[in-house]
């Protein structure tokens, strides 16, 4: 009796975990985007701004398909950098470290919903820290 109770408790517990419950559906839907007017977060320092893009909507039309991310910071002009990219379970999907700019994971092989990322650069000159947070999310048709 107890063996069948160990291993019941087992399948519930990998039941439960699922990698498609750790994807948390958009707050948005494709429907509710204006695809042609592109959204970032941007982090700005004194001297230095990091603006990721707030979706990706990877259905081929070439709009908004890939990553963005835009700044002023040069590729040699940063001390140290961190990209992390998580889901809903804390799982990290994507870690970059002393990169910039930074990549995303390939869009198409990721699930529709949200991810949360979080980012810091420090330059060389002065140590100034750019650094937050966000949510990135995969929209499709």
């Amino acid at each position: 009796m107890k063996k069948f109770v160990y291993i019941f408790l087992g399948v519930l517990i990998a039941f439960a975990c699922t990698k498609r419950n750790c994807v948390k559906t958009s707050d948005i839907s494709f429907g509710e985007l204006n695809e042609g007017d592109r959204s970032f977060y941007t982090f700005a320092g004194d001297s230095m701004s990091v603006s990721i893009c707030q979706y990706i909507t990877p259905n081929g039309d070439s709009i908004n398909d890939t990553f963005a991310i835009m700044s002023n910071i040069k590729i040699g002009d940063f001390y140290s950098s961190s990209f992390r990219v998580s889901d809903n379970c804390d799982e990290v999907i994507h870690l970059e470290n002393n990169v910039f700019p930074f990549s995303f994971p390939n869009p198409n092989s990721l699930e529709d919903g949200q991810y949360d990322f979080t980012m810091s650069v420090v330059l060389k000159e002065g140590k100034e820290l750019v650094s937050g947070s966000g949510i990135i999310r995969i929209l499709r048709k």
